[in-house]
């Protein structure tokens, strides 16, 4: 089953509406309870999703200029 930790730069709405769309889908946010306290640092985090078996969706996106050859 995957399980999904959003981070804090996600918009809750978001995860609401996971939660309300498929309510067999694990979504935790962080600063929930059991999950990591808002203002952990980004190396506690990933080690947190790593033991507890959570993938990590922070909402950031990388953008990469292909015309730069």
């Amino acid at each position: 089953m995957l399980q999904y930790l959003m981070d804090d730069n996600i918009d809750p709405f978001y995860v609401k509406q996971l939660r309300r769309k498929n309510r067999d889908l694990v979504v935790w946010a962080i600063g929930e309870p059991n999950a990591p306290e808002k203002e952990t640092l980004d190396p506690e985090i990933l080690t947190w999703c790593e033991i507890n078996n959570f993938i990590l969706n922070t909402g950031m996106s990388i953008r990469i200029k292909t015309n730069q050859i």
